[in-house]
């Protein structure tokens, strides 16, 4: 219907240009809100990167020797710190450039991916309108974070796989790059990856529903056969990655046994999913969050029910697909509500394919469709104005922390390192102190044997502490008297900064002797 989708064309303009604005606000601003632990961590492996070098086991010196704490392969770092030295601009603002970017490059490999799904403009624009205003989408999409990145290496993975199952005949030379896009996705991100992947598996399912083609048709046998050998690639390439980053990790006494609970950390446990708690919280990070309320889900809910078969298959393929990531990925999801970044938009195709589905079985509903696209994608960017996300980009939440950790480059000599007490392992004040860190994240610690190896180590290095950060609580402050006894440290008078959260102590001999 040329009108419908002429409407909602300039509708998608509005919403690309509401977007470019919305994501730019604050642009030079601090690192700090919303998972700031993480951005620092992306930003100070990026910093190290222009420092030192690109290096596969890179830098994230917060826990003492080795300083060397690799995690996702660091294809985003190496493009931002590239970008750097290539072009002299700023690193904050850099790393926010290539995340959008890579976003926005995110959108046409979707519309590609519908289009090869066989649905109109009106699903395309749908789908890509909703995105646009989901605040998932707007936030995350403009911090230092590798999600967009991850997210785009795994659309074009599910975009090569639907070119390969969709193509007649038997698959074409451009069509191994999906061995290249599919093993970058499993490196960069495994857990953005593995949603791509499950839907990939599901639309092949729905693909052999379709067409009833079975292992005796030679074509079929050839496209099972790529796309068999690109999962093999993409397994071994994940699975070498994460032996070497063990490796890595057990080069660092505080974290050489962090692999005993990363299991538990990122999948959760069964019983943790039973918990009216943990569904609760699960609303909040992929419902409320991203789109503001539960009024989308219900009416696409609504709408599928009407839709005919072949567009309920596939719309309950995307769903399916977004629930895994949630469901596999238990606690990551139920911690951090920026890990929907890598299946909302599967959520947001089954509303959008579900409405559409609705309309085409009743062709009168094909203008309110478009009418209810317009208003959710309005609703969302109002929903956005009005939440955390934004008021963190315009009020810079970070900015008084920053500014005390840049001052203490005043305080500690370059080479020197900072103990910082009650900090949870955040790289934010190293980061913009510029100065390795040896961080103590429990009181007492301190006093056990693993941080006395990493002290002796540090002492083998040469390396002392320049000052002791300490958070300016009650606890931190008796564990820090009780660290001073201990150890016998000699410390100057405390220097205070407008942050009044920290408090920085100048030693005044060496330690570790």
């Amino acid at each position: 219907m040329p009108g419908l989708e002429t409407l909602l064309l300039i509708i998608l303009a509005s919403a690309f240009c509401t977007h470019l604005f919305l994501a730019t606000r604050g642009w030079t601003q601090s690192l700090g809100g919303p998972h700031d632990f993480r951005q620092t961590q992306t930003a100070i492996a990026t910093w190290y990167f222009i420092e030192d070098g690109p290096a596969l086991d890179y830098k994230i010196p917060v826990l003492g020797p080795n300083w060397r704490l690799p995690h996702e392969f660091p294809l985003y770092q190496a493009i931002v710190a590239s970008l750097v030295k290539t072009f002299g601009t700023p690193l904050e603002p850099t790393g926010r450039f290539v995340s959008l970017l890579c976003f926005y490059l995110c959108l046409p490999v979707l519309a590609g991916i519908l289009r090869l799904l066989r649905y109109d403009r009106v699903v395309v624009y749908g789908v890509l309108l909703l995105t646009l205003s989901t605040s998932t989408y707007i936030f995350y999409s403009r911090t230092f974070l590798i999600e967009s990145l991850a997210l785009l290496l795994s659309l074009l993975f599910v975009w090569s796989a639907m070119r390969i199952l969709q193509r007649d005949g038997t698959p074409k030379r451009s069509d191994f790059f999906i061995f290249i896009f599919g093993a970058l996705a499993a490196l960069v991100k495994v857990t953005t990856f593995s949603v791509s992947f499950g839907l990939v598996l599901l639309l092949v399912g729905v693909r052999l529903l379709e067409t009833g083609a079975f292992w005796r048709d030679p074509v079929w046998r050839s496209k099972v056969y790529l796309l068999g050998g690109a999962i093999i690639v993409t397994l071994v390439a994940a699975f070498a990655w994460n032996q070497f980053i063990l490796h890595s990790w057990s080069q660092s006494p505080q974290y050489a046994n962090a692999h005993l609970g990363i299991h538990r950390w990122n999948f959760g446990e069964l019983t943790q999913r039973n918990r009216p708690q943990f569904w609760g919280q699960m609303f909040s990070h992929v419902l409320e969050k991203p789109f503001g309320s539960i009024l989308l889900a219900l009416v696409s809910l609504t709408a599928f029910t009407f839709s005919p078969r072949a567009y309920r298959l596939r719309a309950f393929a995307f769903l399916c697909a977004w629930f895994s990531g949630f469901l596999v990925w238990a606690n990551l999801h139920y911690v951090h509500d920026y890990y929907i970044y890598a299946g909302a938009v599967f959520f947001i195709c089954w509303s959008v394919i579900s409405l559409r589905g609705a309309s085409v079985a009743h062709p009168f509903l094909r203008w309110p469709v478009g009418i209810v696209l317009a208003i959710f994608t309005v609703g969302q960017f109002a929903h956005y104005l009005d939440n955390l996300y934004f008021e963190s980009q315009i009020h810079d939440w970070g900015r008084e922390k920053r500014d005390f950790a840049v001052g203490l480059q005043d305080h500690v000599p370059t080479g020197e390192v900072l103990l910082i007490l009650g900090d949870d392992w955040s790289p934010f004040i190293p980061y913009y102190a510029e100065r390795l860190a040896n961080m103590v994240r429990w009181p007492r610690f301190w006093a056990g044997k693993i941080y006395a190896e990493s002290l002796a180590l540090m002492a083998e290095e040469g390396r002392t502490f320049g000052g002791i950060v300490i958070r300016n609580t009650e606890e931190h402050l008796r564990d820090f008297q009780a660290m001073k006894a201990a150890f016998h440290l000699e410390v100057g008078e405390s220097v205070y900064s407008s942050y009044e959260t920290w408090v920085f102590y100048p030693l005044l001999s060496p330690f570790p002797r």
